[in-house]
């Protein structure tokens, strides 16, 4: 921990000492803007909190199978509470309606439609994701978005106005929402069971959403009592309504049954092999005994018992520069050697001081570094407008193509080799395996 901290005092004072020599252009180093507020969004803030229940349904922000919910709340609880009998009238279902739309049309103005390089559909035109699909389907909803833009666009140009990174509208607005709500449910139902079940689901929805960042494993138990709720709403319902309710829950089931047992790993597959890794398979080899441990890791990391005895057997000092990886575990004395900058704050700081290669190995030598591990997908987890973390993470790998002060010691990057016709463990070339870890000495 003492080394830890020494290396950020010299850093400090590099930083403060050494003088530039040329300019070098200044990003943000804002990293909670990088790494928690891609879960919130990067909308102005009313924009953001009044979608967020939509973001969280769709994977608009995230993306991935541990935020993947389903479509079952955002499908039926609004249906259900403007249809159920304790609710039915004109004025509260118009206003469940009409809430429900408007923060639709938000998302539609404010959002980014699905595609590999996220086009927004801006009102009056086409876009170049609706002109450059393959998709009749595509087509038409591009159109709803414009249309949609169009609609809702004297209201957001209102937030606009209002709205913005901060401002004094947003948390009072949520503050009467929530007020209104608990006010509806204390006048409305009778039955104190329900009436606890739905004030505890409203509150605690309420703190998630102005509290969580937009994280959803804050949120599981306000998942869990908007099942039970649907449920509940549901056993009360018009025959029709209950018959179509059972299709939306059923189908539901059936597709989170099926997505979650033919989960497809997320490396390169050939075509013959496509759907057949389903599971970790050396995991139950392991269980079964036809491997050993220290084979299992190696399916998973390639190479790393050879670099990690290498690692663990040197000086205890030497200390190791880490970047986003999850390789910690496989290191003695990893709370007092590892030093993690998994955004690159520090590394961004150094570089923009130093800029050379040589300067830069020089500032970690002083600082008792040995060894660098990078997370080669670190720059997969920007999802911020100005491609922070992406520039930083250009700028490392950078610093470490053609270095002479870096040795590789293992990656399982896998790069076509066009001379011998062979596939090689290296960082840089034509990547036919994007690997996950590169691990490098310094010397």
């Amino acid at each position: 921990m003492k080394s830890i901290i020494s290396f950020i005092f010299i850093f400090i004072f590099l930083t403060q000492s050494l003088a530039q020599d040329n300019k070098v252009e200044t990003i943000s180093t804002n990293t909670e803007r990088e790494e928690i507020q891609r879960y919130f969004g990067y909308e102005d803030l009313l924009s953001s909190y009044l979608t967020l229940p939509l973001d969280v349904s769709l994977n608009t922000n995230e993306r991935g199978y541990f935020l993947d919910i389903g479509f079952l709340i955002l499908i039926l609880l609004p249906i259900l509470l403007v249809w159920n009998r304790r609710f039915k009238d004109p004025i509260f279902g118009f206003i469940i309606i009409l809430g429900s739309l408007t923060i639709q049309l938000i998302y539609i103005a404010t959002g980014f439609i699905f595609s590999p390089s996220s086009h927004k559909i801006s009102s009056g035109q086409y876009s170049i994701y609706a002109e450059s699909n393959n998709s009749f389907l595509e087509d038409i909803l591009s159109q709803f978005y414009i249309i949609g833009n169009k609609i809702i666009e004297p209201l957001t140009k209102l937030i606009d106005t209002i709205s913005g990174p901060t401002d004094y509208f947003s948390y009072p607005l949520l503050c009467l929402l929530f007020i209104a709500m608990i006010v509806t449910v204390k006048t409305r139902l009778t039955k104190p069971r329900y009436k606890f079940v739905s004030l505890i689901f409203i509150t605690f929805s309420f703190f998630w959403l102005i509290l969580s960042s937009g994280i959803l494993w804050y949120g599981y138990l306000g998942l869990i009592l908007g099942i039970i709720i649907i449920i509940k709403l549901l056993a009360y319902q018009h025959k029709y309504l209950k018959v179509f309710g059972t299709t939306i829950i059923v189908c539901w089931l059936v597709i989170a049954i099926v997505s979650r047992i033919s989960f497809v790993q997320n490396f390169s597959q050939t075509k013959e092999n496509t759907g057949k890794y389903i599971m970790q398979a050396p995991f139950f080899q392991r269980s079964l005994g036809l491997i050993n441990t220290q084979s299992t890791v190696d399916r998973f990391y390639p190479g790393l018992s050879n670099f990690s005895q290498t690692i663990n057997s040197d000086n205890k000092s030497e200390l190791i520069y880490t970047i986003g990886t999850g390789l910690d575990y496989f290191f003695d004395r990893n709370q007092s050697k590892i030093f993690k900058d998994n955004q690159l704050r520090m590394f961004n700081v150094v570089f923009e001081r130093y800029k050379s290669k040589e300067k830069i190995i020089q500032a970690l030598k002083l600082a008792g570094f040995k060894y660098l591990i990078v997370d080669l997908n670190t720059h997969t987890l920007d999802r911020t407008p100005e491609r922070t973390l992406t520039t930083k993470f250009q700028r490392l790998m950078g610093f470490i193509a053609n270095n002479n002060d870096l040795i590789l010691l293992g990656t399982d990057r896998k790069v076509l080799n066009k001379l011998e016709k062979k596939y090689d463990s290296a960082v840089f070339g034509d990547i036919v395996q994007s690997g996950t870890y590169a691990v490098y000495q310094i010397k």
